[in-house]
């Protein structure tokens, strides 16, 4: 039908008063965005929240963001990751993939069991990012035990769905014909490197070992010329 807009805020209104969740999340989205009612951001924010507190999963990413983002409201990670968590009960995709980036990023609420629940939540409910970040999480070994079959998985179903960084990974790796010897040789260099750091740790009082940072330097310049980078 013809748009008329004062006719759906009215509607929106009167139905948000009767507390219907939907429209106080369609609402208070558009009073948020000021794109086609007049912007007024206290208001947004008090609907979005009676939505979300009322289990909309879309109201409850929405806030999660907001709370996350602390542009327009200010940052409180802990009740970001409550909302968004809620809505990832829901399997709501995008609510799972921002708390496993948070999950995963934010050391105040870091927890990178639950960083990987919820990728592999939005993973099963279609998010391509998620797939990527499974994929990455698995192929490089950084915060998940190193697994490269479920990495290739991981990211071939991701560059099937249309994620570009996922399918030029892909690429480097298949350019990359010993890639599983690169996989071990990197495993071996980084526990030299890690040994040989502790040791140059331990002479920072003034003793100094030229021949250790040497070999470190030249460990580092091999591992840079494996073509990964180390997260």
């Amino acid at each position: 039908m013809e748009q008329n807009l004062i006719r759906a805020e009215d509607l929106l209104r009167k139905s948000s008063a009767q507390g219907n969740k939907y429209a106080k999340y369609t609402l208070g989205k558009a009073l948020l965005d000021g794109e086609l009612f007049l912007q007024n951001i206290p208001e947004a924010i008090k609907l979005i929240t009676e939505s979300a507190d009322s289990g909309f999963a879309p109201a409850q990413y929405l806030l999660g963001k907001l709370l996350y983002k602390g542009e327009v409201i200010p940052q409180n990670l802990n009740n970001a990751i409550e909302y968004l968590e809620k809505a990832v009960e829901q399997k709501n995709p995008y609510a799972a993939y921002l708390a496993g980036k948070i999950r995963l990023t934010e050391d105040a609420v870091k927890d990178i069991r639950k960083a990987i629940r919820n990728f592999e939540i939005a993973a099963e409910n279609g998010s391509r990012y998620a797939e990527y970040m499974l994929g990455k999480l698995y192929l490089y070994g950084k915060d998940a035990p190193r697994d490269y079959d479920r990495a290739i998985v991981y990211l071939t179903a991701s560059a099937k769905h249309g994620n570009q960084y996922a399918n030029q990974l892909l690429h480097s790796i298949k350019s990359n014909r010993n890639w599983s010897a690169t996989l071990g040789s990197l495993r071996l260099l980084g526990q030299i490197s890690q040994m040989l750091q502790n040791r140059l740790d331990e002479e920072r009082k003034g003793k100094s070992n030229s021949i250790d940072r040497k070999l470190k330097i030249k460990i580092d310049e091999k591992k840079q010329a494996q073509g990964l980078k180390q997260g």
